[in-house]
């Protein structure tokens, strides 16, 4: 019996439907394509009789409680369904380097045997811009198991620009200030608690209430706030909450995940180098409390000894998930 490889793949942007951004995405990923005779976007997630993946033509939009909608027909069809815009991935972003790379990575190991042939990379994941693949092996681990197949769960990004975990912060005075709400941290606890120690709550309510004023940029949209950080444990806390048993990243290599142990028993060494994390304006919540979007991201990543873009190396990765 085979071990397979089960990949994390960062998936696209979808549009705004509301907030400070949504005027602005309408103009850019919408207003150029109104009325064109094929479909210009594709369907993120799926709204009523729509399904994720959809290709669809944009007619008009329309607000409806707050949020900005779109009428839309699928290929071939004369009739119109309305759908929140922000269900809609922006039109190009398939077309992006990474996704490229990440998409090509994946037939690189089915070519090699490590990712089923039949398998194909499923839509972004809400809260993470992700998509699923799988590896596969003989022996069982301590990680998840799916029917009598051992599968190795893991993250594949292209290079260093997509974030290593986000979670959302809000500001309350009643509550300290800005502070990670418990049904946000109960999805993420680790990162959550990784933002804390790292002192981010605390430089953000010393240095940026709301409530008393903070630089704007041209849009309106709060100034984003980069605060350096000296390791990548963050990164781990990410790939720890996200039950990810290793990490593959263009042009550094094969990393294990946020656990102390590899157990794809290859070797497989921990992530080190430097990051930040970026703070960025959300829009107000239905709450009306202020709201921000804290990143992490890798400035620096030290390479690995294993980078399963060689063939070589998938050979001798193969080789150690099979004995």
């Amino acid at each position: 019996m085979l071990r397979f490889l089960s990949f994390i793949i960062e998936g696209r942007g979808t549009i705004k439907s509301f907030g400070v951004d949504a005027k602005r995405h309408e103009q850019k990923y919408i207003t150029p394509h109104l009325g064109s005779e094929t479909p210009t976007h594709t369907v993120a997630t799926g709204h009523g009789n729509i399904p994720a993946g959809s290709k669809v033509s944009i007619h008009k939009t329309e607000t409806i409680d707050g949020k900005l909608h779109a009428h839309v027909s699928t290929e071939g069809s004369a009739l119109t369904s309305v759908i929140p815009v922000n269900k809609l991935y922006k039109p190009g972003e398939n077309k992006n380097a990474g996704i490229n790379f990440e998409r090509n990575f994946h037939e690189h190991l089915q070519k090699h045997g490590l990712v089923p042939k039949d398998a194909k990379p499923a839509g972004s994941a809400s809260g993470k811009d992700v998509h699923d693949v799988t590896i596969v092996g003989k022996k069982k681990h301590p990680g998840k198991v799916s029917s009598e197949q051992s599968v190795f769960h893991g993250e594949v990004k292209g290079g260093l620009k997509g974030a290593f975990g986000q979670m959302t912060i809000h500001h309350d005075p009643e509550k300290g200030g800005w502070h990670i709400p418990d049904h946000i941290r109960k999805r993420s606890p680790d990162l959550a608690a990784s933002i804390e120690k790292a002192g981010v709550l605390d430089h953000m309510n010393k240095n940026y209430d709301p409530n008393k004023g903070v630089q704007k940029t041209a849009s309106g949209r709060a100034k984003t706030v980069e605060i350096p950080h000296e390791n990548l444990h963050p990164a781990l806390a990410y790939l720890r909450d996200g039950g990810a048993h290793f990490l593959h990243v263009e042009g550094h290599g094969t990393y294990r995940g946020g656990g102390e142990t590899d157990v794809t028993g290859h070797g497989l060494p921990q992530i080190s180098g430097k990051g930040k994390f970026r703070v960025r304006e959300k829009n107000m919540s239905t709450t009306g409390k202020h709201v921000r979007t804290v990143q992490f991201l890798a400035t620096k990543l030290n390479k690995s000894h294993v980078n399963l873009e060689n063939p070589e190396h998938v050979n001798e990765f193969k080789k150690t998930i099979n004995k």
